[in-house]
């Protein structure tokens, strides 16, 4: 019983200390559906929706690579730390 317990609270813990994080591509480009936001290379993906803006729910706190791919253009990858 007792390891059921300090499972549950390790999972309450990392829980806690996730955030949401979210942003915008600039500039604005053509075909925003066809770009993608991903965090430590493909761990967490989100599609740009037609203005530019992504969000990914449930981000562990610390350190992360964040990349825009695209098959057309080219972005500077991103560290983000919070």
């Amino acid at each position: 019983m007792k390891k059921n317990w300090l499972k549950l609270i390790l999972i309450f813990i990392d829980l806690v200390y996730c955030i949401s994080l979210s942003g915008h591509v600039e500039p604005q480009v053509k075909d925003l559906a066809q770009i993608k936001v991903v965090i430590n290379g493909g761990e967490f993906i989100s599609h740009c929706a037609e203005n530019g803006g992504f969000y990914f729910p449930n981000i562990p706190s610390g350190s992360h690579l964040l990349e825009v791919l695209s098959n057309t253009y080219s972005f500077d990858k991103v560290i983000v730390i919070y």
